[in-house]
């Protein structure tokens, strides 16, 4: 069997991130700006909510909204599910696949944001 090693080992550290209260304009720019199709929403330090491309097509193109007029904060799915930098690769693993999800944002004990 082989060793488990903990996700601060392979995190990504420079994570796309907005405030809260930005646009989905705005958020869908630093997606590209990233060249990724998440950003995570914070709230000063400490994460509150994701927003896919997918939430920004269905939540807002599809209804025709204007994205310069609607807050990431209208369209994010929260409560954000998130793990600590020590927690095993494999329990992050068994957490994505259990809650089928895709991103698992890691926070320090501070619940800061960190990878």
């Amino acid at each position: 069997m082989t060793a488990d090693i903990p996700v601060k080992e392979i995190m990504t550290r420079e994570v796309c991130t907005v405030p809260k209260e930005e646009n989905t304009l705005n958020a869908a720019r630093r997606m590209l700006e990233f060249g990724v199709g998440t950003v995570v929403v914070v709230k000063g330090e400490i994460p509150v909510g994701i927003v896919t491309e997918r939430d920004i097509i269905a939540k807002v193109v599809s209804r025709n909204k204007v994205p310069a007029e609607v807050k990431v904060e209208e369209v994010m799915t929260a409560p954000l599910i998130t793990i600590k930098p020590e927690t095993s690769a494999r329990e992050a693993g068994r957490i994505i696949l259990k809650k089928g999800i895709r991103r698992l944002p890691v926070v320090n004990n501070e619940g800061k944001l960190v990878g």
